[in-house]
């Protein structure tokens, strides 16, 4: 057997002398790996003495209860005023659920006939093939929803007198700023960028009282139109409703710092001879919106079939005949 061994021996002594100095590289390598070795020995200690421990039960892995309420995404059909453009993206790009914005102009709000013609249409083309229901970012808004009716899907609509209540997060902290400061007008980054537009306009009913097309349109054509003392009327009225505000407030968001509003805003103020002001912004009705978050409590759910109508007490809107106070519609 040794005889064998031997010319095995002389081969591997070459290899032993070129591992002699690999030796000498990794014996400095285990002197820095000596002090890991302390301290990973508690840590072995640790690690066998918790497998020791019997299984959690299965309950214990259950998946929290909100996970579990997110687990099928909605598909929302939302038609908005162009007015919260901005805030409504910033809100959809944080919403739970899949959203499909569509957009109608401001000009909407001078003519509630068409508005409500218009909100309906669409409406009624958003279906059950593609949506789970129908959002409107929109307030009563001059009793334009009045008679909106949901179609195949459910109709949910903020309780909100306008899109004010929109971007300041709730009914009841727009009624305590309005009996705070009743004479305030109020911009936000919309309201702002609608006017320096001009964007479509639409033609204001005749007994609206509102419709900024009066204001650019010379006073003939205003009575060739409506007849002298109607235009008379237009133009007295357009002249003086501003007199019944006394300051200018600006709804702040930080996302919306960079434009430039409070500039713009304050000059404004300043050429009506208003006090400029501004509060901070809230979106949270908002994204409850659009996160599917309905509380009775805030938003209106309409089932198919159902038509809105203006309810004059906290609730803004209900459905269906009858009083309005208490109702769960």
């Amino acid at each position: 057997m040794r005889l064998y061994l031997s010319p095995l021996r002389l081969y591997l002594s070459p290899l032993r002398l070129y591992l002699s100095p690999l030796r000498l590289y990794l014996s400095p390598l285990r002197l820095y790996l000596s002090p890991l070795r302390l301290y990973l020995s508690p840590l072995r200690e640790q690690r066998v003495t918790f497998e020791r421990h019997p299984p959690l039960p299965r309950r214990a892995h259950a998946k929290p209860q909100r996970a579990q309420h997110w687990s099928k995404i909605m598909r929302l059909k939302v038609i908005a005023c162009e007015v919260v453009a901005r805030e409504l993206y910033w809100c959809a790009a944080r919403a739970r659920q899949a959203i499909d914005i569509t957009l109608q102009p401001q000009g909407l709000h001078d003519n509630s006939d068409v508005c409500r013609t218009t909100l309906q249409q669409l409406v009624d083309a958003a279906g059950p093939d593609r949506y789970d229901a129908v959002l409107l970012g929109y307030g009563l808004c001059n009793n334009s929803l009045a008679g909106v009716r949901a179609a195949t899907i459910p109709l949910v609509i903020p309780r909100a007198h306008d899109c004010i209540t929109l971007l300041l997060g709730s009914k009841e902290r727009y009624a305590k700023l309005f009996a705070e400061h009743p004479g305030t007008y109020w911009f936000s980054s919309g309201w702002v960028e609608c006017r320096e537009k001009r964007g479509e306009q639409i033609e204001p009913r005749q007994n609206s009282g509102l419709g900024p097309l009066y204001r650019g349109t010379d006073f003939s054509q205003m009575v060739a139109k409506y007849g002298e003392e109607n235009a008379k009327y237009l133009a007295e009225f357009m002249s003086h409703w501003e007199d019944h505000y006394t300051r200018g407030t600006l709804i702040e968001f930080d996302f919306a710092a960079h434009l430039g509003l409070a500039e713009k805003v304050r000059k404004i103020c300043d050429e009506k001879k208003w006090e400029f002001t501004g509060v901070p912004g809230d979106l949270s009705l908002l994204q409850a919106g659009l996160d599917g978050e309905w509380d009775a409590g805030q938003f209106l759910v309409a089932q198919p079939g159902q038509s809105v109508r203006p309810c004059y007490d906290d609730t803004i809107l209900a459905t269906g005949p009858g009083a309005c106070e208490g109702q769960g519609a």
